[in-house]
């Protein structure tokens, strides 16, 4: 799955729930404004994950405040994505930025990556390999269609709130119980966080299911979705330790010593330029 379409996977599936709440049933605007964002060729989005964990280790409890901005341009033909990303630990007086840059032609994936500012890159380019027949997914596969019927029966757990101070958008706000949210979740190719954990470590996506606090913004006049905020704290409560402990056992760490607990975690995307951002390879990619 194209990176520009696993951005959108969760907020599209939302969004069809919260058309439920318009009327009872697809209305004609909120359908259209669906169709038109599975046909983006191209947006640009700006993401913001924030967190403030404590390790507890040796008796004493760590507090630890991370944050993570990514700004990206998604192309979809040609496929390129092109992501600037700053991770900052305030209290350490840390600060790195990235660059990303991925695309895919048939069957060969290309992802670099740029610690300079984009003045040397690090990377490859490699075919996917299809999985034998005798192999089993390691997730289970959800099609497209099977996610619309899901976000369908989720209207009741929207609601639309008065926000006075944005007028160009509708704005509509729930809480998403966690069987739910287990469904959301295996319907997402994991495959490149998979890749990225060390090797052997257990990913069950499953293990994050929990209630999930969403607020969506629509555009008034076309009805795509400008801005997704999700308040993940229950979920990575729920699975964060779990893996943490699955990445220390590969490590032949002792599990027992470290405990995380999750104080706070939140996402919010914002998404823009439809169809007006053009995504190019890096100049020093093509010499």
């Amino acid at each position: 799955m194209k990176l520009w379409k696993k951005i959108l996977c969760l907020v599209l599936v939302l969004a069809v729930a919260l058309a439920v709440v318009a009327c009872g049933s697809f209305e004609p605007r909120m359908i259209v404004g669906l169709q038109k964002m599975s046909k983006l060729e191209s947006l640009h989005s700006d993401t913001t994950l924030s967190a403030d964990l404590t390790l507890s280790t040796l008796g004493m409890d760590i507090p630890v405040k991370l944050q993570v901005r990514a700004a990206g341009d998604h192309q979809r033909d040609p496929n390129g994505n092109l992501i600037e990303a700053e991770l900052s630990l305030p209290e350490l007086d840390f600060a790195q930025s990235l660059l990303f840059y991925t695309s895919s032609d048939g069957d060969t994936n290309t992802v670099y990556t740029s610690w300079d500012k984009g003045k040397s890159w690090v990377g490859e380019s490699r075919k996917t390999e299809a999985p034998a027949e005798s192999e089993t997914p390691a997730t289970p596969a959800v099609k497209t269609g099977d996610l619309f019927k899901l976000a369908m029966g989720l209207g009741s757990y929207f609601s639309e709130v008065e926000d006075g101070q944005d007028k160009d958008n509708l704005v509509y706000e729930g809480v998403l119980p966690a069987e739910i949210v287990q469904e959301l979740l295996l319907s997402l190719d994991l495959s490149a966080l998979e890749e990225a954990l060390p090797e052997g470590t257990e990913l069950d996506p499953t293990a994050f299911a929990a209630e999930l606090p969403v607020v969506l913004a629509l555009d008034r006049e076309s009805s795509m979705i400008t801005r997704a905020e999700l308040d993940l704290t229950a979920c990575f409560n729920a699975g964060a330790e779990k893996l943490l402990q699955s990445i220390l056992a590969r490590f032949d760490m002792d599990v027992s010593s470290i405990a995380l607990r999750i104080d706070s975690v939140r996402i919010v995307s914002e998404l823009s330029q439809f169809d007006s951002v053009t995504v190019t390879s890096p100049s020093i990619l093509e010499q």
